[in-house]
């Protein structure tokens, strides 16, 4: 049975978020819990309730407070199960997302997700495909999301006349499909202005796929002297001075090697993609300059995973349907690019599960947050 069908069933929803809740260790939300001393304000719901109330709102698409409330209540007997949790109550559910810290749903996330990549080296790994099979170095891929919100509730977030929205930024790693980072802002920001954070973390030898609206001219030739591979695309009216053309083939139309306005060489490849079962002409370019011209090809076209990452995010769980309007609950990196942890809930946890438990892969990954690296 698909597994979207299985979360319409509350039976089937309470089942799948057993097997999530497994891949949560044990001890990381006690230890959590008391480094940051919020044991006081558990009272009758506790963290671990809240966490457990959160993933299924997510996993049912709850509409709200009072539609999860009565939802978990029915199901109290089946949730004792999963390691002692109780079912919500409106007059604890909103205290306890007011006043409990999001540093702890931040670093319960990190920590969990950080677990499942200490597994045996097996586990949620993958081959790589077509021409990338004997590719040794980590792929890295770049791109955002708009999560859109209604104005009138969060006028703090609007972007568009009457329209509000969240941009969350992902880097993900294309071997394993698991995000090594996530930041996010209002919509209305720039890609570009994100960029730097989202490839901060790229090491030596390392390539990072990422779409034409992160580029700008001083970011990449900061990347280029870290000896970080970058591939994306052309955008329209930018120069460049042609110092050589290389022998094409098939649907290769042009392969270049160019010299960029602050005088960093690239190499510019014109050539026809299907896209939506058409062919398209488009330009890349990249500061690779000894692969073959399909090898660039091919690396830019898996930013294709991390679309289908977004695309169960926003459309299985419907992440953008958050409980309450408190700007706190929801995640903003500051100006200043300070971490912001503003997790209002782990409803986010399981996201990549919808897409992976089918294939026995049950990750988190999902949740928004502001500015955070995973540990190293």
């Amino acid at each position: 049975m698909c597994l979207r069908n299985v979360l319409t069933q509350p039976l089937g929803a309470v089942s799948v978020l057993r097997q999530l809740c497994n891949h949560i260790p044990a001890h990381l939300l006690p230890k959590l819990v008391t480094q940051h001393r919020f044991e006081s304000h558990a009272r009758d719901f506790s963290h671990w309730s809240q966490v457990v109330t959160l993933l299924y709102s997510k996993l049912r698409q709850s509409f709200g407070s009072n539609d999860l409330c009565n939802q978990m209540d029915v199901y109290s007997g089946s949730l004792a199960a999963i390691r002692g949790a109780t079912p919500a109550h409106r007059n604890s559910l909103s205290p306890a997302g007011k006043v409990r810290p999001a540093a702890i749903a931040e670093r319960l996330f990190w920590g969990t997700l950080e677990s499942l990549r200490e597994k045996p080296p097996g586990f949620g790994r993958r081959k790589f495909p077509a021409r990338l099979r004997k590719f040794k170095a980590t792929i890295e891929l770049m791109d955002s999301t708009v999560i859109e919100w209604v104005a009138i509730c969060m006028s703090w977030a609007s972007h568009r006349r009457n329209q509000a929205g969240a941009k969350c930024h992902r880097r993900l790693n294309v071997e394993t499909l698991l995000p090594r980072f996530a930041v996010s802002a209002t919509a209305r920001e720039a890609d570009a202005k994100r960029a730097r954070d989202l490839t901060a973390g790229l090491k030596i030898g390392e390539l990072g796929s990422f779409d034409r609206g992160y580029v700008d001219w001083a970011h990449l030739a900061e990347l280029s002297q870290r000896s970080v591979i970058w591939v994306t695309r052309w955008k329209a009216g930018m120069k460049a001075d042609l110092f050589e053309s290389r022998p094409v083939k098939g649907k290769i139309l042009a392969d270049e090697l160019i010299g960029l306005s602050d005088r960093q060489a690239a190499r510019r490849v014109r050539a026809l993609v299907v896209v939506e079962g058409q062919e398209r002409e488009m330009v890349f370019f990249t500061n690779q300059l000894t692969w073959s011209a399909a090898m660039i090809l091919e690396l830019y076209g898996c930013r294709w995973e991390i679309e289908q990452f977004f695309k169960p995010m926003k459309q299985t769980l419907k992440l953008g349907d958050f409980i309450g309007e408190l700007r706190q609950r929801y995640p903003l990196a500051d100006r200043d690019g300070a971490a912001r942890p503003s997790l209002g809930a782990v409803s986010g946890l399981g996201v990549s599960v919808a897409a992976q438990l089918q294939e026995n892969f049950c990750t988190t990954a999902g949740k928004f947050v502001g500015k955070a690296h995973l540990p190293t």
